[in-house]
């Protein structure tokens, strides 16, 4: 992979076209981190999970809220219960927590009560359910149970900024290059976006400063 980049930036630096290195190491890294969680606790049980009923998403009017477990997987089996220590997938009748979808990434968080507290590193579809995904920090958790959940705010707003920035840049490419220009792929988390986009040859350098132009004048106060 380090050779592809250094043949990459060899011939950018030919077009006097600046390679983000720093951008490409940290989406790099991202990735790198989702191949460890599928390969350890995440895509081996998640495939195995279904979940017959479904979670109600309120997430885009709250980032704190209160609701019920109704279901919880431990290895992809379904249990009634977790005690501390347990990674698990908890499902909710209703969250806040965006569950991973389109290239965005899912939000982290806490699930908490009296007596427990759930760290929630990632959030999942199953279906129709949202399932959060982590590990019992203290505490015991059942079925049943009532639970506040808690997003994480801040990484949520650092996400919110980067999927409007894929907006921005989409308007500007089609703007700069024609309206033919269509959308790939995306991926979008707290640190890094990426966008994909279909065009008939490579971007030349003009095209390139113009298309930053928009975004540029955007974020200007």
């Amino acid at each position: 992979m380090a050779s592809r980049l250094n043949l990459t930036a060899d011939v950018c630096r030919e077009r006097n076209i600046k390679v983000d290195e720093a951008g490409f190491e940290a989406a790099m890294e991202e990735q790198r981190r989702r191949a460890r969680e599928a390969s350890g606790f995440g895509a081996d049980y998640n495939a195995m999970i279904r979940v017959d009923s479904a979670s109600e998403f309120k997430g885009y009017d709250h980032l704190e809220l209160n609701g019920k477990v109704t279901a919880l997987f431990v290895d992809g089996k379904a249990v009634d219960a977790i005690n501390a220590g347990q990674e698990a997938v908890v499902v909710l009748d209703q969250t806040p927590f965006y569950a991973e979808s389109g290239g965005q990434v899912g939000d982290k968080g806490e699930l908490k009560g009296a007596n427990f507290s759930f760290a929630v590193e990632d959030t999942q579809k199953y279906g129709q359910a949202i399932g959060h995904i982590g590990k019992l920090a203290a505490g015991s958790l059942k079925v049943g149970d009532a639970v506040q959940a808690d997003v994480d705010e801040a990484r949520r707003a650092r996400i919110r900024l980067n999927h409007s920035a894929t907006h921005l840049m989409h308007a500007a490419l089609r703007q700069v290059l024609g309206t033919h220009v269509s959308q790939k792929g995306s991926l979008v988390n707290d640190k890094v976006l990426r966008f994909d986009f279909s065009h008939n040859e490579a971007m030349k350098p003009e095209e390139i400063r113009a298309g930053r132009r928009p975004g540029e004048r955007t974020d200007s106060p």
